[in-house]
């Protein structure tokens, strides 16, 4: 019998135990690899083959066969198949609906949940009963806040924003200026339905109720030698119930999503306090523009 010793053990060890040894002591035959990732923007599944030449905290490269360099944020890769490309059959339809459903979950849990800052101009006017909505000498102003998507599937997300809003109306006429100002915090749900996943630009459609708890009312008359400006918030409702309806387009730039949107609020609530004349309830086009941070 020959002498017990290390050579004697490797050569009675299982193949497989002696392939991880190796891989071990030669960590460059570990580094082929099939990465699948969370595609720019968090929409959808992708995957790249080749050698991976750089790992860290925050990114992983992989060279590809044709000599590409891709670099992948580290908070987008759930999943890597190593050593050998050849081994994974990415037609196999059962491996691709469970790298999916990974996927799917991976965004379930919040790590590819929404959220960014936004902000825009606002178009207001007021309609008034028993006249009719105004359409010039609307009310120039602005909305800025944040929002929090949640990805339902690859096409379905809700979001919820909170928007400081500036409302109101303006009129002019025979010398005179009148302009009415009143501040929102609105919260909107929305229902965001988005198209063409996976393009640079994606645009999208939303839809959703709205709810606006009045902060601050002001009113300023100008003209014929006069100049009153007056705080009327006790004569609005805090309360402004609405729908929200618009579209815009998400772009992906590196690693940040910008997006664009044009969007129509329209009031439901009479916001004329107690004993006013009338009804009054709110309309606002807005452009808005947004960064998402995660």
């Amino acid at each position: 019998m020959p002498p017990l010793g290390v050579p004697v053990r490797i050569c009675h060890l299982p193949l497989a135990v002696l392939l991880a040894l190796l891989a071990l002591a030669c960590p460059a035959l570990a580094q082929v690899a099939i990465v699948f990732y969370s595609a720019s923007g968090g929409e959808g599944i992708e995957s790249v083959s080749g050698t991976i030449v750089e790992k860290t905290e925050r990114h992983l490269k992989v060279e590809t066969e044709d000599g590409r360099i891709i670099s992948i944020p580290q908070k987008n890769v759930y999943h890597i198949i190593g050593n050998s490309p050849a081994a994974l059959d990415k037609s196999d339809p059962d491996l691709l609906n469970s790298l999916s459903t990974r996927g799917r979950r991976s965004r379930e849990t919040g790590s590819t949940h929404h959220l960014g800052i936004k902000g825009g101009m606002n178009i207001a006017n007021m309609s008034v009963d028993p006249q009719d909505l105004e359409e010039e000498n609307s009310l120039r102003s602005y909305a800025i806040g944040a929002w929090y998507g949640v990805p339902l599937n690859r096409r379905l997300t809700i979001q919820t924003e909170a928007i400081y809003s500036v409302k109101g109306d303006s009129e002019s006429g025979d010398g005179y200026t009148a302009t009415t100002r009143m501040g929102y915090i609105d919260v909107p749900v929305l229902a965001k339905i988005g198209f063409l996943h996976g393009s640079p630009a994606r645009p999208s459609l939303f839809l959703g109720p709205s709810v606006g708890v009045n902060v601050s009312a002001n009113s300023k008359f100008e003209g014929g030698g006069s100049d009153m400006d007056l705080d009327v918030k006790e004569d609005v409702r805090t309360f402004d119930f609405g729908l929200v309806i618009g579209g815009g387009v998400d772009f992906a730039v590196g690693e940040h999503t910008y997006g664009v949107d044009l969007r129509y609020s329209r009031g439901l609530t009479n916001v004329a306090g107690e004993g006013a004349n009338g009804d009054a309830r709110n309309h606002v086009f807005a452009v808005m523009g947004s960064m998402r941070l995660q």
